[in-house]
């Protein structure tokens, strides 16, 4: 009832309105913490985070949001994927996706990729051409290769993992075109056709509106398109009780995937301003997660008429799923 109440607090007359003193449990302490590192007023939101943590020292989720929101109040600041003021963000993200839930989930993503490809390849008698979409490092991809592939055609905007996917590709002997640059500037200066388009993970980051135009280029260039995505649950509102809870949930549940000193880097420098990201309402979006039903609406907006979804992995985050489109 206290979050309830916080929230109605804070939507009629901002942080400022919230009555502090009706943050009794741990989850309303934390929750006010939350709704006062969203109006920038840090001092505040590390004094709750340390109260919440005192009613529920348990807790992995409890305790990292403390620390960061201290460093914050003290005027450092840490961010996702790059260096902060006091961590390595890009050591932190590297040790992320190496460890915990990442293993498995990647392991059953390359697995269902090598398995289409094999399938597609003895239906049409002949291995494949492919398009790999934001294939970063090569994580998903590398692994799933086979004799079912032919030819690869490789986009990726970030020249470093770009680098260290060639290089994955080469040590089992593969080569690829490989194009640094975003899927709307290759799309736009290409004419190539390929028998299979892939993502995983990667189409998130495009909004809504460009990645339509995305999907409705490829679908008359392509004979299938794979997607692998999370099926992320949406609320009403960023700051929403609800929201703040599952969100809290889940991220106790990941951290609790990596013991010390692993998991100091990766909160710090990684899971911590991604957690209070989320809150930020000044936050420039780096995804446009949607839940599975949204990406298939797009899908159909885009013409592909047969549209199949399979779960791969229960992931903390939130289960990852296959789209299959023709």
């Amino acid at each position: 009832m206290s979050s309830s109440t916080l929230w109605a607090q804070f939507q009629s007359g901002g942080w400022a309105a919230c009555d502090q003193h009706l943050a009794i449990t741990a989850g309303d302490r934390h929750y006010l913490s939350v709704l006062a590192a969203s109006a920038g007023d840090w001092v505040s939101a590390a004094r709750l985070a340390q109260a919440a943590l005192a009613a529920e020292p348990e807790s992995l989720l409890l305790a990292e949001a403390a620390r960061y929101l201290a460093r914050r109040a003290q005027g450092q600041r840490d961010v996702a994927y790059a260096d902060g003021d006091t961590v390595d963000g890009a050591a932190a993200f590297a040790a992320f996706v190496r460890g915990g839930g990442n293993v498995p989930l990647y392991a059953a993503v390359s697995a269902a990729l090598r398995e289409k490809h094999q399938a597609l390849a003895q239906a049409l008698s002949r291995p494949l051409d492919v398009l790999d979409i934001g294939v970063g490092d090569g994580r998903a991809l590398v692994p799933a290769l086979s004799d079912a592939v032919a030819n690869l055609t490789l986009v990726e905007p970030a020249t470093a993992m770009l680098d260290e996917c060639l290089a994955a590709l080469n040590a089992i002997g593969r080569t690829a075109s490989n194009h640094t640059q975003s899927v709307q500037e290759f799309l736009a200066g290409s004419r190539e056709k390929w028998d299979l388009a892939e993502a995983t993970f990667s189409l998130q980051s495009l909004a809504p509106e460009p990645r339509l135009e995305v999907l409705t280029r490829l679908r008359g260039r392509c004979r299938r398109l794979l997607i692998v995505e999370f099926d992320v649950a949406e609320f009403a509102h960023d700051l929403a009780p609800d929201r703040v809870l599952h969100f809290r949930e889940s991220f106790e549940t990941g951290l609790a995937e990596y013991t010390e000193p692993e998991r100091d880097l990766i909160a710090r420098g990684f899971l911590m301003p991604v957690y209070f990201g989320y809150f930020d309402p000044g936050a420039e979006r780096v995804n446009h997660e949607h839940n599975l039903r949204r990406w298939v609406e797009q899908l159909q907006t885009a013409g592909y008429e047969k549209v199949r979804c399979s779960v791969l992995y229960r992931y903390w985050w939130a289960p990852a799923y296959l789209i299959d489109a023709a």
